[in-house]
């Protein structure tokens, strides 16, 4: 479930909701730009700008669309909700500040929301369900008090605080755009003369195909947009009272005299939303979606979330049940194969402070290897199994150490007054790769086994650089690089030209935790690509694509044996 609401001031104290209070007296400062600025009540969107389109006088026939679709077998039911009970878990509960009290419920086959509020708040909220890409979106909304300039409809292809959203008032306007780090973007806005029944049942449909949009609004096509910024979501609901009283003057009238101690009521009633994506057989389904590619061999072993906290799970490539390693409460992760893939290093904090575990591959026979009261993470076995390097902060910032396996001794590698994490020993056991804050920014570092020389690979002062990992022919790295602040990338360097491509570099979205294939031709890693994060597997040389796991859960920290 995903609730999330927005008015500007201080934040509440209650995690599930997110609000951002919005004020009236600095409307007259927002312009449209390209971007509507959700000024004022945010949900004006320039409300009487001789931009905006005229009304369109000419009548347009009328599409059912949620009719057509139900009837064409190339669509199958993704989610539906009646709201005949609260079986997919809708947040019913109240929710109250100094500028809103807000009350939900479901009864009567309607899912039911109340506001009182002084001010302008958008408020969404978004099912369990699985993500879509191709689909067509229906909600019907009944909107039974409030002002004209309430808004209400729906978010899509919904991922974390990031969506597009289809909104329509009683005056006739109506807004398609996307939210994307808090910001609003304006992709289409106009009006249409009584198209909106005043407090009776509208019904907002949006059918999406890739990059294209077409809006509806009661049957009637409004509209259509391309836009690819977000490819995949969940759909959800958007609601946005606007705190003002029933009878507004013009909007250049309007100043912030209609504020209100008591604030004004609004109540919106919301029945069958419904959504459909592809059937198998169509560019939606998940074989024809990912290209034919054939996982290489072995077993992947990962961290998730699926049971409540971090454990460690396994996973054959075949995308089969994952099997669970781990069962504490307290969290484990950060696991690595052992170079025989006959045993698993791991971080746990069972003992109270992070310490490294070993366990076997079944998860039986679980060895505390370290005991510190600092933290020590990022295991990384040497080629021949008998040593393990890791961070830790023993000394004060995290530095790098080599644990015997056997003896349990430790040394120390690195010694320096800057943080070094997430080591990986060379193949041929002669360096470690890591991460380090010792110079400009994030940067890699090799240091000598033997000396204890540390040398400078990369040499970024414009991004983060992290989670680096050998080839396993030791010629190259693999690293994950942040591209501004929207998106994370995967980069393979060669060791020896200094050159860079980037694998895996899309916009908008997270490519995370890298994993080589045992036979370096394939590359594991998670992803929020399809609005949650999973498990992918793709070519080196990002040509070809696999999906392994489906689950609406955080998966991360991947490594991969051959064994």
């Amino acid at each position: 479930m995903e609730t999330n609401n927005q008015v500007n001031g201080p934040k509440p104290k209650d995690n599930s909701v997110s609000i951002v209070l919005i004020i009236f007296g600095v409307l007259g400062l927002c312009a449209l730009v390209g971007t509507i600025l959700f000024c004022g009540a945010s949900l004006l969107f320039l409300r009487g700008n001789k931009s905006l389109p005229a009304i369109l006088a000419t009548p347009v026939p009328t599409v059912d669309l949620v009719q057509e679709t139900n009837a064409d077998p190339a669509w199958e039911v993704a989610f539906s909700d009646e709201f005949a009970s609260n079986a997919n878990h809708w947040d019913v509960s109240p929710y109250e500040n100094d500028n809103v009290k807000l009350t939900r419920k479901i009864s009567g086959g309607k899912y039911i929301w109340e506001f009182n509020a002084k001010t302008g708040w958008n408020f969404w909220e978004s099912p369990n369900m699985k993500t879509v890409r191709n689909f067509v979106a229906s909600l019907e909304i009944t909107h039974t008090q409030g002002s004209t300039f309430d808004d209400y409809g729906m978010i899509l292809r919904v991922s974390g605080g990031n969506y597009y959203f289809f909104r329509v008032d009683e005056n006739g306007r109506y807004t398609f755009g996307y939210r994307y780090l808090e910001e609003y973007t304006t992709l289409l806005a106009g009006e249409r003369a009584n198209l909106i029944r005043p407090g009776q049942l509208n019904r907002v449909t949006v059918k999406a195909i890739d990059k294209h949009f077409s809006l509806y609004i009661n049957n009637v096509p409004v509209g259509e947009v391309d836009d690819g910024k977000f490819s995949s979501g969940k759909v959800g609901i958007f609601l946005s009272p606007s705190g003002s009283p029933e009878n507004l003057p013009k909007p250049d009238a309007r100043d912030t005299s209609f504020s209100s101690q008591t604030g004004y009521s609004s109540r919106f009633e919301l029945e069958n939303l419904q959504v459909w994506s592809l059937a198998p057989g169509t560019s939606d389904n998940k074989a024809e979606e990912l290209p034919p590619l054939e996982p290489g061999a072995g077993q992947i072993v990962f961290v998730s979330t699926r049971d409540g906290n971090s454990e460690i799970y396994s996973i054959q490539l075949d995308g089969n049940d994952a099997d669970r390693l781990t069962n504490n409460p307290a969290d484990d992760f950060s696991p690595k194969w052992s170079p025989d893939g006959r045993q698993i290093a791991f971080v746990s904090t069972r003992e109270g402070d992070p310490e490294i575990f070993v366990m076997n591959r079944d998860g039986s026979k679980m060895t505390r290897l370290t005991n510190d009261p600092a933290d020590d993470l990022d295991p990384s076995w040497s080629p021949d199994g008998q040593k393990i390097v890791f961070a830790s902060n023993r000394s004060g910032n995290y530095n790098l150490y080599i644990l015997d396996v056997n003896t349990k001794s430790v040394e120390r590698l690195t010694e320096i007054d800057s943080n070094e994490r997430y080591p990986d020993w060379s193949p041929d056991g002669k360096t470690v790769l890591f991460q380090s804050e010792r110079g400009f920014g994030i940067n890699l570092f090799t240091a000598d086994v033997e000396t204890q020389k540390v040398k400078q690979v990369t040499f970024d002062r414009t991004s983060s650089i992290h989670y680096p990992i050998w080839a396993p022919n030791g010629k190259s790295m693999l690293y994950q690089k942040y591209f501004g602040s929207t998106s994370v990338g995967l980069v393979v360097r060669d060791h020896t030209t200094n050159k860079t491509s980037n694998i895996i570099s899309l916009d908008f979205q997270n490519d995370l935790w890298p994993a080589w294939s045992p036979d370096g031709s394939q590359i594991a890693f998670v992803s929020n690509r399809d609005g949650q994060i999973d498990i992918y597997i793709i070519n080196k040389d990002g040509t070809a694509i696999y999906r392994l796991t489906d689950d609406p859960v955080v998966e991360s920290e991947l490594d991969w044996t051959a064994e």
